[in-house]
């Protein structure tokens, strides 16, 4: 009987020596490969919207489908119901968030900007009061200097800063269509989930398809977990480092705290990034100010490491820091921010596809042929 093409003994090492090629020119490559699939983001940047404001709502909608009208009978009432009042509660909560926040926002860098001359005479004041000599220093002449070069970098590259404006419109334009995609995506979501299970059956065993489905929901827990225990999390630091700012009378609370805020959702780096931010701010205000806003900075996030993810995450992301890391260095170099944002949930579904099938799946293989070669010679 003529043996099959991969029962060749070279063939899995022929396998094994085209991935490692393709591994290696991925790595070496990689700053093109992230362009390329930036390139590609943004042919399809309204459509990617679209499905991800449809994914985040999704169990907002499910919450209103299954516990507020579920004694409603009809079916067709209850999915446009739900979607109805998942997409006016977002609209609320994104209106009420900037009604709150914009007001204070602009008023306090309105606010720093106003006494950027006062803060700068203060910072010199205590530059003096530590024996530096700011006449050795020259800071009137480096003031000089450095608004002499926003100045001539505002007018040589005020072609670039107009398509940056047009870019940041296109952007607004981009959300706005995705956001539309996102209401017709949720209203024909079991239309789509038919055809793609449809898909998937012509295509796969049934035994694969349970997987895959397995699989999906996993991936699909591990995300939403992670979105609102994230989310969760951004508030509580934001909150407690604007009750700390206000009980300490320290300027710019609402803008500090929100820089916190946004930057903790940044894993790793992002807690640095918002001290350095807040320090900066404060250091112009009130310098004193800035050292207690740092100690306050890292009492906070020791707490937010020991006390504070724990609980709400808990063991739902069994990811070891080195994966983490390397997760987000390579997520963080490939997607920019977006992809240090998800590459803790996207390294614990490789994991995870890593432990449950990957592994078992070689064993099974190595198992089977242990077992067809027979019992070893001593």
């Amino acid at each position: 009987m003529k043996s099959r093409f991969k029962d060749q003994k070279w063939y899995p090492y022929a396998v094994s020596l085209c991935i490692a090629v393709v591994l290696y020119v991925f790595l070496i490559r990689l700053d093109a490969v992230g362009s390329f699939l930036k390139q590609v983001g943004s042919l399809f940047s309204s459509i990617v919207v679209g499905l991800v404001l449809a994914y985040l709502m999704n169990p907002l909608m499910r919450l209103y489908h299954d516990k507020l009208l579920k004694q409603l009978r009809s079916e067709k009432a209850k999915r446009a119901i739900s979607l109805a009042l998942a997409v006016i509660t977002v609209l609320v909560l994104l209106v009420a968030l900037l009604l709150a926040v914009v007001p204070q926002l602009v008023g306090s860098v309105r606010s720093f900007v106003g006494s950027l001359d006062e803060n700068v005479d203060s910072l010199l004041a205590v530059v003096s009061r530590l024996g530096v000599s700011t006449e050795a220093m020259d800071i009137e002449s480096v003031l000089k200097n450095a608004l002499n070069t926003v100045t001539g970098y505002v007018k040589s590259n005020a072609g670039r800063i107009l398509n940056t404006t047009l870019t940041a419109g296109k952007t607004l334009g981009s959300a706005a269509i995705g956001f539309m995609l996102s209401i017709y995506l949720l209203a024909e979501k079991d239309t789509l989930k038919r055809g793609v299970k449809r898909l998937l059956r012509n295509l796969f065993s049934e035994k694969r398809c349970d997987g895959l489905y397995r699989f999906c929901a996993h991936a699909d827990g591990v995300f939403i977990r992670y979105l609102a225990f994230s989310l969760l999390e951004c508030v509580i630091v934001g909150a407690a480092n604007a009750v700390f700012m206000l009980v300490c009378g320290m300027s710019y609370a609402p803008l500090v705290s929100i820089v916190v805020a946004v930057t903790n959702l940044i894993p790793t780096f992002g807690p640095l990034i918002g001290a350095v931010v807040g320090a900066f701010i404060l250091l112009l205000s009130k310098p004193i100010h800035a050292l207690w806003f740092l100690i306050f900075t890292v009492v906070l996030q020791l707490l937010d490491g020991y006390v504070i993810k724990p609980r709400l995450f808990g063991s739902s992301l069994s990811v070891s820091g080195l994966w983490i890391l390397i997760a987000i260095v390579l997520g963080g170099k490939l997607f920019g921010v977006v992809g240090m944002l998800v590459a803790i949930p996207g390294a614990a579904i490789c994991v995870d596809l890593y432990s449950n099938y990957l592994m078992p799946w070689l064993e099974q293989r190595r198992g089977a042929k242990d077992k067809n070669a027979g019992p070893r010679c001593p």
